[in-house]
């Protein structure tokens, strides 16, 4: 008897640096406050795919930014799992 699957979601997270991210956004917000928002959209993806019970994992870019990446998802929570793009990717 094969046991059924739980599904997954592969986040895609760019790191929120400021300069780095939204930058169509950029003349409207700024780089800071598009930097929040990315950091927002991260938490909240996230926090919708653990309330659902899913297992998620967040690939992150660059790949030195798992500390940033970490603050807003803990490595430690239930059914979450953090990688760098590079891994998915192959490289």
């Amino acid at each position: 008897m094969s046991r059924a699957r739980k599904p997954a979601v592969l986040v895609m997270a760019k790191a929120p640096l400021p300069g780095k991210v939204k930058t169509r956004l950029h003349p409207l917000l700024g780089p800071e406050r598009c930097a929040r928002l990315q950091s927002r959209l991260i938490q909240y993806t996230t926090a919708v795919t653990r309330a659902a019970r899913l297992r998620t994992y967040v690939a992150y870019d660059p790949t030195d930014a798992y500390g940033v990446i970490k603050e807003l998802v803990p490595p430690r929570a239930p059914g979450c799992c953090l990688s760098p793009v590079a891994i998915w990717a192959g490289g």
